[in-house]
């Protein structure tokens, strides 16, 4: 099964020191490095697994100006920086508004409209879906292209598969 891993993004969170110092930075780089990587890993990404990865951009970005050289150290510049992170993180967030458009297309708003109102709402969703699987086509490649930029200097071993969460922690699983 495809889980979110909302639980670990808390957990992280809560493990970020309140004082930054090197070291520190380094290990809350390297934590974000190894879930990123683990997400590229994954054979499949589930909407919220590409919704967890924009999340995890935009954690990333809000600390990037205080850890700027420590971001450069732990993250290739050459294949990841600031530009790619923003970039990635635009086309995910365009992504997610398809997924939330779509959910407002419930049949139940069908019921009670005329036969015009309901073909109208057809199309567009229609419309929407096809935006949708177009924007997720194209960011499946942007993610395919960075991961065979930087397997051999971003290469980790996640500790256990990112689309089955974790095996010791059954809240993690659905």
């Amino acid at each position: 099964k495809l889980v979110s891993l909302p639980k670990l993004r808390e957990q992280l969170l809560l493990a970020v020191p309140t004082e930054w110092n090197k070291e520190k930075a380094a290990n809350y780089l390297q934590e974000t490095k190894t879930r990123f990587v683990a997400y590229l890993a994954a054979a499949v990404l589930s909407d919220d697994a590409l919704h967890d990865i924009r999340k995890l951009l935009k954690d990333l970005l809000y600390v990037w100006p205080y850890l700027e050289g420590a971001v450069a150290e732990i993250f290739p510049p050459q294949y990841f920086n600031k530009e790619t992170c923003l970039q990635l993180t635009e086309k995910l967030g365009s992504y997610q508004d398809c997924c939330i458009a779509l959910s407002l297309f419930r049949p139940d708003l069908l019921h009670n409209r005329s036969a015009e109102e309901q073909h109208q709402l057809v199309i567009l969703r229609e419309m929407c879906s096809r935006r949708k699987e177009g924007e997720r086509k194209a960011l499946l490649t942007t993610l395919l292209l960075l991961k065979n930029e930087v397997r051999t200097t971003m290469q980790v071993q996640p500790p256990f598969p990112v689309s089955a969460g974790n095996p010791k922690d059954p809240s993690s699983q659905e």
